[in-house]
């Protein structure tokens, strides 16, 4: 790794399992420390949530601020174009995808 002062990551958590994931949150975390910057594209909110500040676009900026005030039902609906249902727990959000029905002479 370069000794740059900002790293850009797409999704570095995607496709690992949980002990190569805290090592890797352990690196950031002690990259942040340096000083350096990280920015990371997730679609994961709960991992959001533990992050300094959260940018939340869809083709335009919707939010940006800390993840307290900015993850919120409206904030998160507008970011991922789909409503959201309640399920019970401290969080209770899930993402549904948009859903389409074509009651059209095909569906016959």
């Amino acid at each position: 790794m370069q000794d740059s002062p900002l790293l850009l990551l797409d999704e570095p958590f995607a496709g690992i399992d949980a002990p190569s994931a805290e090592l890797l949150s352990a690196l950031f975390d002690d990259l942040a420390a340096e000083g350096r910057g990280l920015l990371m594209a997730t679609h994961d909110i709960e991992q959001a949530r533990s992050w300094d500040l959260v940018l939340c676009c869809n083709r335009v900026q919707i939010a940006f601020g800390d993840p307290a005030e900015v993850l919120t039902r409206e904030v998160i609906e507008r970011t991922y174009g789909a409503s959201l249902v309640e399920l019970p727990g401290d969080r209770p959000l899930a993402i549904t995808p948009p859903h389409h029905h074509d009651h059209g002479e095909e569906a016959k």
